[in-house]
């Protein structure tokens, strides 16, 4: 049977800051054994939080909310960490604005050891909020396991100076990276980092700017080694003629047989790019995209070994 634990509950008599806010709060969850749930919500106006839960067994579910509710409440400065051990588990750390606040300088640390485990993080401007100043951490050891971190701004704020790192080890593994500008919003100033070491694993950086906005002076970079990878950074603009992209920079870097590599860094106006990938082994693919006009984009592409296919479009 599962055990529920609902950590809310727990510390409201010793911490509880008013009916309004959920702020300066701290919860510790400790579960040993399979199959069970651990819950900590710090919500409303979430700010200056600490959750952390660990979990050792199988089929276990964490998470932890520390979301802003209120149509201007925002999540700031939060702080969340969970640790699994086993097969079959989930995590999620949620730190997202309401409509109108933000989401800003939270911190979100995942790991899990095993196979089969999923890993969320989230922590998106809502609404029309900014995403500003996050740092998200995914590590996972095992095979076929999911990793997805979501930084994006809401319909007309900015996702900006976000950071984050997703670490796996095994096959199979999925890993990916959202740091976008969302409706009229830009992605500006954010970093993002993927790598995997093992076989048939994918990994996807988003930076892009959409309608009217722009991807500016992100960074991406994914490393794998391994056959049959996948790797795929866009820092596009999805308006198209009239989006801006400019002083991005994507690297990839693959060792391994039968990998694929794209980038893709094309919008309306295109300028001062940097797009380097890297390959080592036979029967590699690497496409980069710098098209639909600019000045000042660089692009490179190496191969050392048989069979390799490179395409660049500026």
């Amino acid at each position: 049977m599962a055990r529920r634990f609902f950590a809310a509950s727990l510390f409201v008599s010793a911490f509880f800051a008013g009916a309004a806010l959920a702020q300066n709060n701290d919860a510790d969850v400790v579960q040993n054994g399979a199959n069970n749930v651990a819950d900590v919500d710090q919500t409303t106006a979430s700010t200056n939080n600490n959750a952390d839960i660990t979990q050792n067994g199988t089929g276990n579910e964490a998470s932890t909310i520390q979301t802003g509710t209120g149509i201007a409440s925002s999540s700031n400065n939060n702080d969340a960490d969970i640790d699994q051990s086993g097969a079959r588990n989930d995590a999620t750390a949620l730190q997202r604005s309401g409509p109108f606040g933000a989401s800003a300088n939270n911190r979100s640390d995942i790991n899990q050891e095993g196979r089969r485990n999923d890993a969320v993080t989230r922590q998106a401007g809502g609404g029309f909020a900014v995403s500003d100043g996050n740092d998200a951490n995914i590590a996972q050891s095992g095979g076929a396991n999911r990793a997805e971190t979501v930084q994006n701004s809401g319909l007309a704020a900015s996702s900006r100076n976000n950071d984050a790192d997703i670490r796996q080890n095994g096959t199979g593994n999925i890993g990916t990276t959202l740091q976008n500008g969302l409706g009229l919003a830009t992605s500006q100033n954010n970093e993002a980092d993927i790598r995997q070491s093992g076989s048939r694993n994918d990994a996807v950086i988003r930076q892009s700017g959409a309608a009217l906005g722009a991807s500016i002076n992100n960074d991406a970079r994914i490393e794998q080694g391994g056959s049959a990878n996948r790797a795929d950074v866009s820092q596009r603009n999805v308006g198209g003629a009239f989006g801006v992209v400019s002083d991005s920079d994507a690297d990839v870097e693959q060792n391994g047989s039968r990998n694929q590599a794209f980038v893709d860094q094309s919008g309306g106006s295109v300028q001062n790019l940097d797009a380097n990938v890297t390959q080592s082994g036979a029967n590699n693919l690497a496409v980069v995209n710098q098209n639909s006009g600019g000045s000042g984009n660089q692009a490179a592409i190496v191969q050392n070994g048989t069979g390799n296919t490179a395409t660049t479009n500026q």
